[in-house]
């Protein structure tokens, strides 16, 4: 097996208040714990929805989306997602809400393929799915049933899956929803007396090559949102841009920045936050 090299990249301090991107879910003060917001000034739409890590590996997800149009209408729909190794072809859906089914069949123009990476998804997101999404909320036991060309998969929904439902129902119906909290200005333009972070070289561990990447001789590039702190330590915020997803490549990096310790950045002196964005490549030679 040919040798892999992995390369860093520190880009200089870009601004003292935290990126945009880091900040694309409403504070916890004004959106319920475990949801995220996401503003789309293209669509002209906001969606909510339980926060997820975008790398994760997973099976099966299933969760509700709360969308808000340009004209201010409400609108459920129910997110369906199934990963592995190869893809399975989704045709039907059987959802058992304490022990009543319903079936669901999306139309090939409704599932999305993603096979770039290390894994396959499918995605469905369905319309019109109101009722199973308020059945869902007040269930105690849910099941899923994934047909695809090789027959059905089961997957049973974790309380914490069904708490995701409860609370976007719980949003659909409230009297007001919270906004997307905006991003501050950026107050480093123009002011003097700032003294960048300088990272402790020894302190410098390089990041592990993932074992599924290993396994397929995967590439990839990961640019990640952090911190470094008065005392020194750094803090991922975000991972914001990654190009082959679950290969691991993000965690691997995640892992590797959170042991980097640095001589702390100063302003007038006293030491301050300073935010950053990292590069990690992961190539083979």
């Amino acid at each position: 097996m040919r040798s892999r090299r992995i390369g860093l990249a520190i880009l200089p301090l870009m601004i003292l208040a935290p990126p945009a991107e880091a900040w694309s879910d409403a504070s916890p003060q004004s959106l319920p714990k475990g949801l995220s917001v996401h503003e789309d000034r293209r669509a002209r739409e906001t969606t909510f929805r339980p926060a997820h890590d975008s790398w994760t590996l997973y099976d099966f997800r299933i969760y509700p989306v709360l969308r808000l149009d340009a004209k201010g209408t409400r609108s459920l729909l129910l997110h369906v997602s199934r990963q592995g190794d190869k893809r399975i072809g989704i045709k039907s859906l059987q959802v058992r809400v304490d022990g009543v089914s319903r079936a669901l069949a999306p139309k090939r123009s409704e599932i999305k393929v993603d096979a770039y990476g290390c894994r396959v998804t499918e995605t469905a997101l369905l319309e019109g799915q109101d009722d199973l999404i308020r059945a869902i909320a007040v269930g105690r036991e849910v099941d899923v049933d994934v047909v695809g060309v090789d027959g059905p998969q089961s997957f049973r929904l974790t309380p914490e899956e069904i708490g995701s439902f409860v609370r976007i129902v719980a949003l659909r119906d409230a009297d007001s929803l919270p906004e997307p909290e905006k991003p501050p200005a950026d107050p480093v333009r123009g002011r003097e007396g700032l003294t960048n972070p300088r990272i402790i070289r020894e302190s410098k561990v390089m990041p592990e090559f993932p074992v599924l990447a290993r396994g397929r001789m995967a590439t990839g590039k990961v640019t990640l949102h952090a911190v470094v702190h008065p005392d020194g330590t750094a803090e991922v915020l975000d991972v914001f841009k990654s190009s082959a997803r679950y290969c691991g490549f993000e965690q691997a990096a995640i892992d590797a920045v959170r042991q980097w310790r640095y001589v702390p950045g100063r302003e007038d002196g006293k030491p301050t936050d300073f935010y950053f964005t990292v590069d990690i490549d992961f190539q083979w030679k």
